[in-house]
């Protein structure tokens, strides 16, 4: 039943792409803004994700702006109405008077300013639009990596391994802003999608998956790009960290030390013990 078109649908699936899978690849995937999803293979996937992100919720950003004052408006009005009510028992034809031009402004303000219908329909398609980019993006990497085992953190975009630098203040910015239009969504699609496929997920933890090599286990020197996307080890060079951190997210999966509910600073310790005894 679908309100908003007034109108009921009967839909039925007439055919459904099945993914046959033989294959006994395992891989780790690490979540990022510019880019989606970043695979232990090397392979990247949900280019630009942070560009479409950012279009829609900057436009919702100054949507929302422009109601504001009318929002404002409106709760003035309402106060005034309880003052009114409060004030005058019964009230007096001034007061009735008064009341009744209160009500056309409060009236005229939800029929033409801050009216729900047209925006929570935009809203919704704005929605819809974000969740088609992660399913394409979960779907590609399915068809092209055919993994059976899943390694993977918790996408929730709530918390992120940052790094410290000079923009890291407008990292949290916009985390803070994706949190609102994509939390679940990533975690949910690959659940769904992988189950549909037969494909098992596991969730490792993802302490400092970012800042270690997947090589030597160093802790890396810096990072840099237009996205943080880059780093480099002392011994091993220049490297992407998401890939890196995708790799570690893998090598979790069968970590006896560094468990899914290990503290932060214990897998911190860890793996600073590793450094020392290699």
């Amino acid at each position: 039943l679908d309100r908003i078109k007034q109108r009921l649908e009967v839909h039925k699936l007439i055919s459904s792409k099945r993914y046959s899978n033989d294959s006994k690849k395992a891989i780790g995937i690490d979540k990022g803004l510019a880019t989606l999803l970043s695979c232990s293979s090397g392979n990247e996937y949900g280019e630009n994700f942070s560009k479409l992100a950012n279009a829609i919720v900057d436009k919702y950003g100054k949507r929302n702006a422009n109601r504001q004052p009318y929002m404002s408006l409106r709760w003035q009005l309402n106060q005034q109405l309880e003052q009114l009510e409060k004030a005058n028992q019964p009230l007096s034809k001034t007061a009735l008077r008064k009341k009744r031009k209160l009500l056309g402004k409060l009236k005229n303000l939800e029929q033409n300013n801050i009216g729900r219908k047209s925006y929570e329909k935009s809203y919704r398609s704005a929605q819809e639009t974000i969740r088609s980019f992660i399913s394409c993006a979960i779907n590609r990497m399915i068809e092209k990596e055919h993994p059976v085992v899943i390694a993977k953190e918790d996408l929730t975009f709530v918390k992120e391994k940052g790094v410290k630098s000079d923009n890291s203040r407008f990292a949290r910015k916009m985390r803070k802003r994706l949190n609102s239009w994509t939390k679940g969504q990533l975690d949910e699609r690959i659940e769904y999608l992988s189950s549909k496929n037969s494909i098992e997920t596991h969730d490792v933890n993802p302490a400092y998956t970012s800042q270690y090599c997947s090589i030597c286990g160093q802790h890396f020197e810096e990072r840099y790009g237009s996205h943080h996307e880059l780093t480099k080890c002392k011994k091993c060079g220049k490297m992407n960290a998401n890939i890196a951190a995708a790799k570690n997210m893998l090598s979790r999966l069968t970590d006896e030390e560094i468990t899914l509910y290990t503290p932060y600073k214990r897998v911190k310790e860890i793996l600073d013990s590793r450094i020392k005894e290699a």
